[in-house]
């Protein structure tokens, strides 16, 4: 996937966050695959890029689409030699690993390049920990909201002059700080060179649309200080109006509409409960439509503790109507239930918090033999997992295409449950 300079790309893909941090929620096949899906075709992610528990020589050029990263980015527990960040150019750090970095190395055991060859931005040195000795590449200058890496295993390439992610030419780092004649970013020496001062990780020219990222907010390609208003002053009738252009801040970019509950990075709302409108795109409390109301969670989380109040039960008098605002996972269930259906009313589930920030149903190490969610029609927000269920039958013909929505694509991990062979007998 080629990527073509950030703002004048307004089109992009974002992608929701993950929020894993060292935690293994499946298996390493499984988690591999769940960060495939996460941040294949991503470009900005919304959030945290969490790049953990890889090992062998698994195919992450699904991570080499990715320009922008809104929290921290964490690279642990991976054994692969390299990691191909090649086109992330900021990370902007409103979340920090441990409370204190934005990016996060650790304990890593034979990775040997961080090919990070268009970092430029947004990073502080009291922000970076790097801690892993098989590590190549070693932070050896760095400069507020500049950071560059140079070799110690090995050289760096003569142009780099020892400022490198890698042995390659193309992988010196660019300076695009510490040169600056008497400008904040620039793209050479030359006061001529100077960036826009609404410009980030540098640029290709002055104006404020040839920023590689914004500083503030990327408004259709230009990089502004604030999104444009809902109301705008008319010199001619001496009166505020609404503004036709008005756009909502959605992290460091300005849309014309928040995503909503079709969308792959959950829902977001520009309404609050009581029908208030706001300019910034935040988690839906309700629906997203203006006036929704705040609805109860009444589905999240079935497990080892919650399951206890069905141990006892052999029937359910009555019916149970759920529509789960946020995820539902289930890793433990009575022995003699062969199926949810206790959730056979269950409708929506609407993703609009996320199990570890990636699943909204999550189903895993029971003995159940089918689903039972007869009434289940849409799933949306984040990941669907089906896994190591021994007796599960009928987990190919259930209507993904339908149940989730189009824009979220194949967004569903199903392995190790029955034979669907053995199924049909």
């Amino acid at each position: 996937m080629s990527v073509k300079r950030f703002c004048r790309t307004p089109i992009k893909r974002f992608c929701q966050m993950a929020y894993m941090k060292l935690a293994l929620p499946s298996s390493l096949e499984n988690h591999y695959e769940t960060l495939r899906l996460l941040y294949t075709d991503c470009q900005v992610v919304h959030g945290n890029l969490e790049i953990t528990h890889l090992s062998g020589n698994p195919d992450l050029s699904f991570l080499q689409g990715i320009v922008e990263v809104q929290g921290y980015v964490l690279v642990a527990h991976v054994s692969v030699k390299l990691v191909p960040l090649d086109n992330l150019r900021i990370i902007r750090g409103s979340q920090l690993y441990s409370s204190n970095y934005s990016l996060a190395v650790l304990d890593n055991q034979g990775l040997e390049t961080l090919r990070l060859r268009s970092l430029k931005g947004q990073l502080k040195y009291k922000h970076v920990c790097v801690s892993c000795s098989e590590l190549r590449a070693q932070i050896s200058a760095v400069a507020c909201f500049f950071l560059f890496f140079s070799a110690s295993g090995a050289n760096c390439h003569p142009a780099c002059e020892n400022r490198c992610w890698g042995e390659t030419e193309q992988d010196c780092q660019t300076l695009t700080r510490i040169i600056c004649s008497g400008c904040q970013r620039c793209k050479g020496r030359l006061l001529s060179d100077c960036c826009h001062k609404q410009c980030a990780a540098g640029c290709t020219g002055p104006k404020d649309s040839d920023c590689l990222a914004c500083r503030h907010f990327n408004d259709s390609g230009l990089c502004k200080e604030a999104c444009p208003p809902a109301t705008i002053y008319d010199t001619v009738i001496f009166q505020s109006k609404p503004n036709p252009d008005k756009r909502f801040s959605f992290g460091a970019t300005c849309v014309k509409k928040c995503p909503c509950k079709d969308s792959a990075v959950s829902s977001w709302c520009n309404y609050k409960p009581d029908g208030t409108e706001t300019q910034k795109c935040e988690k839906c409390e309700g629906d997203c439509a203006k006036g929704g109301t705040q609805m109860r969670l009444l589905l999240t989380f079935i497990g080892n503790f919650t399951i206890r109040s069905f141990l006892k039960c052999t029937k359910i008098f009555g019916s149970l109507a759920f529509r789960a605002q946020s995820y539902l996972y289930i890793d433990a269930w009575p022995e003699k239930w062969s199926n949810l259906s206790v959730f056979e009313n269950l409708k929506v589930i609407r993703g609009r918090m996320l199990y570890m920030g990636v699943f909204s149903l999550a189903i895993q190490n029971l003995h159940i033999q089918s689903l039972g969610l007869r009434s289940l029609r849409s799933v949306s927000g984040g990941l669907v997992l089906l896994y190591n269920n021994s007796q599960l039958c009928y987990t190919d013909s259930v209507p993904w295409d339908t149940v989730l929505h189009p824009t979220q694509g194949p967004q569903h991990i199903v392995g190790l449950n029955r034979d669907p062979k053995v199924c049909g007998r």
